[in-house]
């Protein structure tokens, strides 16, 4: 995308007319190109990458970014939740806590997932890449989002 033109360009997950490119989001894509075989000692592979700029806006970008950060830090609370009831249990019962810890993880995702996207219906907004038609052209052409390991 042409950073000095923006008088048609829209954010797209709100569809925000855009006054700069301030915001924008750059999305690594991977082409693999060759492999060595698994038998070999040292193991390689080569690849292209690109970089795909999707439109953006202020408002997005910050939605975005406080979300990954609520994210982290109920992660981190689950954590030493664990820590602390393995502690406290002299770690008699780990699997309890390792299973107590999982099942509120996961009950914690899809209750973030689902208010997120209800949030983004009741907007107007998108809360994926998925559909963004310079992303979907590269994956319909071998592309990725997921860098080649060897």
């Amino acid at each position: 995308m042409d950073n000095t033109n923006f008088e048609n360009c829209r954010c797209w997950y709100c569809g925000k007319v855009l006054e700069n490119g301030q915001y924008n989001q750059k999305v690594p894509m991977y082409q693999e190109l060759s492999r060595s075989g698994m038998l070999e000692t040292v193991r390689r592979v080569s690849y292209n990458q690109t970089e795909v700029i999707v439109p953006r806006c202020q408002r997005c970008a910050k939605s975005q970014k406080s979300t990954g950060i609520l994210s982290n830090v109920v992660l981190a609370v689950l954590v030493i939740g664990a820590i602390i009831i393995i502690i406290g249990t002299e770690g008699k019962m780990w699997w309890l806590t390792v299973i107590i810890a999982l099942a509120l993880l996961v009950l914690y995702i899809f209750i973030l997932n689902k208010v997120l996207d209800n949030n983004a219906k009741k907007k107007g907004t998108k809360t994926t890449l998925d559909g963004y038609p310079a992303i979907e052209d590269l994956k319909a052409k071998g592309w990725t989002t997921s860098k080649p390991q060897a």
